[in-house]
């Protein structure tokens, strides 16, 4: 700006020339007379310190001196990215199964359970449980059941089951689940449902409208889906000799639908969508369990999240409408806007 408004100016020029000298580094700008202007920008991610070095810890403790030397490294840049050492964090996880259990099993050893890498490497795992081995599913699930066995308090469940949740979840979408990593996995999941109370329940919402996308997005709804996913998995194995739903896995989703409000909401949504399938494994328990949370008699708000999960679930039969009946002559009158218009839609295709 100096240079061009008053360039014939000698005190403007000299302190330039000053200025210029012990600023080598600075060009005149783009934009002179401007205070900010409109151009394309981006955003490069980084993180403080590589994957690689995170990898080489061998403990909790020295995960967290490699920050505190990140930090006094170079001040700025660890200010700038700190929010992105738990990425790299979970990325090193993601990479590398084996040292995600060490650093787990050294914050269980250490009753560490509000360490914040907790979720960011449960988070890590979460991404590699589909391409992991089966001794390292075996380990990591032996060591996760013992972590949801400890007497936990709320903060500490609020961080650490949710991301276990999420885990268990991404085990069994795997195409192929063997018995024994479906035993272990079982076994953590039985403990979060005990423990389900401890979880956050902050976005829990009972409005019937789009209750099974949320529920699909929650971790009260994917310890359900864990269940259901992984029942599916034992009928496969089971073949021709399923003989129905075992007790440990009854008493699970006994819990989840009567678990305290609003714990209860997800899960209930969860079962409703997959009340065909429950139905087909299982029928009496379906009978007993499931087919009551479509009752308007018996809670209408209930019944109303009910209707609207399962109008967005998998497709009718004719069994289900019969068992159905006399609340699905209900729903005509209760449901409306747009779930009246999916009910009539789902409803017609059951009938052509």
């Amino acid at each position: 700006w100096i240079a061009q408004s008053p360039p014939d100016s000698p005190p403007a020029v000299t302190a330039l020339e000053q200025f210029q000298e012990a600023h080598p580094d600075l060009l005149p700008s783009e934009h002179p007379g401007y205070d900010s202007w409109s151009g394309p920008s981006g955003f490069a991610t980084s993180y403080p310190f590589p994957v690689e070095e995170v990898l080489k810890c061998r403990t909790a403790a020295e995960v967290d001196l490699l920050i505190e030397k990140s930090a006094a490294a170079d001040p700025l840049t660890s200010a700038m990215w700190a929010f992105r050492a738990l990425d790299a964090i979970a990325d090193a996880a993601s990479q590398d199964l084996a040292w995600a259990q060490d650093i787990l099993a050294d914050l269980a050893e250490k009753t560490s359970w509000t360490s914040q890498y907790w979720p960011a490497i449960l988070s890590g795992v979460s991404r590699a449980a589909p391409q992991a081995d089966h001794g390292g599913l075996l380990s990591l699930a032996s060591l996760l059941a013992g972590v949801v066995q400890h007497a936990m308090s709320a903060s500490e469940g609020g961080q650490i089951l949710p991301r276990i949740a999420e885990l268990l979840m991404a085990v069994v979408r795997r195409p192929e689940v063997t018995s024994e990593v479906l035993d272990a996995t079982e076994a953590v999941g039985a403990g979060v449902v005990e423990k389900m109370h401890l979880g956050p329940s902050d976005f829990i919402a009972g409005e019937p409208q789009d209750i099974l996308d949320r529920a699909m997005n929650n971790w009260t709804g994917w310890i359900t889906r864990f269940w259901v996913d992984a029942i599916s998995h034992r009928r496969k194995l089971a073949g021709d000799s399923w003989a129905g739903l075992s007790g440990g896995t009854k008493h699970s989703l006994g819990q989840l639908i009567d678990a305290s409000f609003p714990y209860n909401i997800y899960p209930q949504a969860m079962l409703a969508a997959n009340f065909t399938f429950i139905n087909d494994v299982d029928e009496a328990w379906a009978t007993e369990r499931v087919r009551p949370l479509f009752a308007w008699a018996d809670d209408h708000d209930r019944a109303a999240r009910a209707w609207s999960s399962f109008l967005g679930g998998a497709p009718w039969n004719e069994r289900i409408s019969t068992m159905l009946n006399s609340d699905l002559r209900l729903a005509f009158g209760e449901l409306h806007d747009e779930l009246g218009k999916v009910l009539a839609g789902r409803f017609a295709q059951l009938i052509v």
